[in-house]
């Protein structure tokens, strides 16, 4: 894919949509925001996986937490104790 060269260089590597002509004798922008690079977004694939699985952990053990406090409220309605 060859690069627009009607577009400032700048702009190019932005992922703003904003983009200045080439021809404007900007060197810096505030609002730039650099584009993403594959290992970036691999890093951040990986750390959403991580947190789905952690999400999957906290979800499993809240059930297993509500199901024991559910078995303990039966127990002392039909008037058993523990231990």
């Amino acid at each position: 894919m060859a690069k627009n060269k009607s577009i400032h260089n700048l702009c190019a590597r932005c992922q703003n949509t904003c983009k200045q002509p080439a021809t404007t004798g900007t060197l810096t922008c505030g609002m730039f925001k650099g584009k993403m690079d594959d290992e970036e977004f691999n890093q951040l694939l990986s750390e959403m996986e991580d947190l789905i699985e952690n999400v999957k952990h906290l979800n499993h053990r809240t059930s297993d937490l509500l199901a024991n406090m559910r078995d303990t409220d039966q127990d002392m309605s039909s008037g058993k104790t523990g231990g």
